[in-house]
């Protein structure tokens, strides 16, 4: 147990703010001790890199002994798990390690789901076997995406049932984001939604009905369409953000509410200061992180790719995928086709294998090849349609092989006869 002055003392060595690390935990100061929060945190800190702002999302792994969090770590790792996810959600690595293990299992035997769920929700390994057990054996009729996301839901099975019923009665698409809400809040949002003519999907059940009647209002006021990322923000944040960006010439569209007003502030002194255009993209990251991005461009590559698609991007992204189109010779088309940054390096190197062993250039002029800009179920198709075309023209070849060894024959045998 630690005190709370103790506790102050830890979070402000390690940049954390400790009001909110209790408030989001209260049994954070009577499970640790001193000695194993720093342990743990030099641990997230300099081997894992885990941002302060992550770590106060999860004050339970705080508590969780050192060595079970390498466990589970190195499990993780050993599994090819993205990490990206870890970093983001502690919650996985505060699990216990053999509860972690068995759900691990269970959910990536393809018999059941397969390890391509573990990718799309890789939260689900947090949750024990017998809650996802429960929740295929009483809402069978849910897909298996569904299941998984109501298993990692704090509702419990009879709610994620008469959530089920209310969402057929009002046509909504089940998807993971509506178990934020109970069955009872739902048909008040879909109300509400269904007078404001507006999609009952996603980004909705971030709020309330009476929420999303005020958004509304805001919204009509300064002309934005009430839809997808609005409902980021409360009515009160979205007025102070148009303010903003009013202030700084910037369109009150999409990724801006991904940020408080505060928060697109910062971002835009950053973009001031280093003459960065001031795009949608641009807010997909924070002021901090825009800062280490422009730092490492700056130093290895110089100001000319400071744009927005490139800076915009994570920074281990880019410090694994600049450097090997550098090698190359692509790098320079990323300023002018930045979009390639949206795959993976494995990605990357994959489609270029692809687009060369069909004898196509990877630049074409200033852009990289279109085969780059495909998305992954538009790639895999045009893959297969050049795989079948290679196959029917293999066909063609053997049978004009065939006609050609035949045609010979009667000409041999009609020699002999003379």
């Amino acid at each position: 147990m630690v005190n709370r002055k103790q506790f102050e003392e830890i979070c402000n060595k390690y940049g954390l703010d400790s009001k909110k690390l209790i408030k989001n935990n209260e049994n954070v100061l009577e499970k640790t001790d001193y000695n194993s929060i720093c342990y743990v945190l030099d641990f997230l800190r300099d081997t894992l890199k885990i941002t302060p702002t992550n770590i106060e999302k999860c004050p339970s792994i705080l508590y969780l002994k050192i060595e079970a969090i390498k466990e589970n770590w190195k499990f993780l790792n050993e599994k090819k798990i993205n990490t990206r996810d870890v970093e983001t959600c502690l919650h996985i690595l505060s699990t216990d390690p053999e509860q972690l293990k068995k759900t691990y299992e269970y959910v990536s035997d393809e018999n059941r789901y397969g390890k391509k769920y573990i990718e799309q929700i890789t939260t689900i390994l947090r949750v024990p076997v017998e809650r996802i057990q429960e929740i295929e054996e009483k809402c069978s009729e849910l897909t298996k995406e569904i299941k998984l996301s109501a298993a990692k839901s704090e509702k419990d099975v009879d709610e994620i049932k008469k959530i089920e019923q209310v969402c057929k009665e009002n046509g909504i698409k089940i998807t993971g984001s509506v178990f934020k809400r109970t069955a009872v809040e739902i048909k008040e949002i879909a109300k509400e939604c269904q007078k404001n003519g507006i999609e009952i999907t996603g980004t909705v059940f971030l709020r309330t009905a009476a929420e999303i009647k005020e958004i509304v209002e805001v919204c009509n006021e300064n002309g934005i369409e009430a839809t997808g990322s609005v409902f980021y923000r409360t009515a009160a944040e979205i007025k102070e953000i148009v303010e903003v960006c009013k202030e700084n010439g910037i369109e009150v569209t999409g990724s801006v509410f991904k940020r408080t007003a505060v928060k697109i502030k910062e971002i835009v002194e950053v973009c001031k200061e280093n003459r960065i255009e001031i795009t949608g993209s641009i807010f997909l990251k924070n002021s901090k992180q825009l800062k280490e991005n422009i730092e490492y461009i700056k130093q290895n590559y110089g100001e000319e790719y400071l744009t927005p698609l490139i800076v915009s991007k994570n920074l281990k992204h880019l410090q694994k995928t600049l450097p090997y189109l550098q090698s190359i010779g692509a790098l320079e088309t990323t300023k002018t086709s930045a979009s390639i940054l949206l795959l993976t390096l494995e990605e990357i190197k994959e489609r270029q294998e692809f687009i060369e062993s069909i004898g196509e250039p990877i630049v074409k002029g200033d852009k990289f090849n279109s085969i780059f800009g495909l998305s992954r179920k538009n790639y895999q198709k045009k893959v297969k349609e050049y795989e079948e075309k290679k196959k029917l023209i293999g066909k063609i070849k053997g049978a004009i092989q065939e006609g050609q060894e035949l045609d010979e024959q009667i000409s041999n045998k009609k020699q002999e006869q003379k």
